[in-house]
């Protein structure tokens, strides 16, 4: 079994217009994003460097150059792909994560910081996969989903589950999460 992702949908709905929704918020949210749309570890997304994200019109790819824990020799890294979702900018992580970018860039150029999740309070310092793995269990809580059942990790069960519910090419899938096909 998993949690419903409906639930953290309707909270992201729930908030203020990104522009308007405080640093901290903001930060969870955007992890949480990341969770769900790419179905990766969170020390993947803890890895992510400002260096390795493009930004397209079309689409923002995030490239994780980082050797994971995971990562077996010889084997290709990560490269996430988040599509602009234009009908509704609640939920679009796309744009999430570049106003995110916006918000931070003082921060992060004053403090000589290269990764993208960031510390929300000084000293500012780029964060842990620990700390990555409370903001999204936050998210959970917030979404009212039992987090005594359901940790950081579900995001990843959670986010594959739902695409394979709605019909997404289990191969897609595999890529998509890292995960190899056999």
């Amino acid at each position: 079994t998993t949690w419903n992702v409906d639930l953290v949908l309707k909270l992201y709905k729930s908030w203020p217009s990104n522009e308007n929704i405080d640093i901290s918020c903001l930060s969870m949210k955007l992890a949480s994003m990341l969770a769900l749309v790419s179905g990766q570890r969170v020390q993947t997304l803890a890895a992510i460097l400002i260096s390795e994200i493009k930004i397209e019109s079309k689409v923002v790819r995030i490239f994780v150059s980082k050797q994971l824990k995971t990562s077996k020799p010889g084997a290709n890294q990560p490269c996430i792909h988040i599509p602009r979702f234009h009908s509704n900018s609640k939920l679009c992580v796309a744009n999430t994560l570049i106003l995110y970018l916006e918000k931070t860039v003082e921060i992060r150029s004053t403090n000589n910081l290269r990764n993208l999740f960031i510390t929300t309070r000084p000293p500012y310092k780029c964060i842990s996969s620990q700390t990555l793995s409370l903001w999204i269990v936050n998210i959970l809580s917030k979404a009212k989903v039992d987090t005594s059942l359901y940790k950081g990790h579900s995001f990843r069960h959670a986010s594959t589950s739902k695409a394979m519910s709605l019909g997404v090419n289990v191969n897609t899938i595999y890529q998509n999460a890292g995960w190899s096909s056999g």
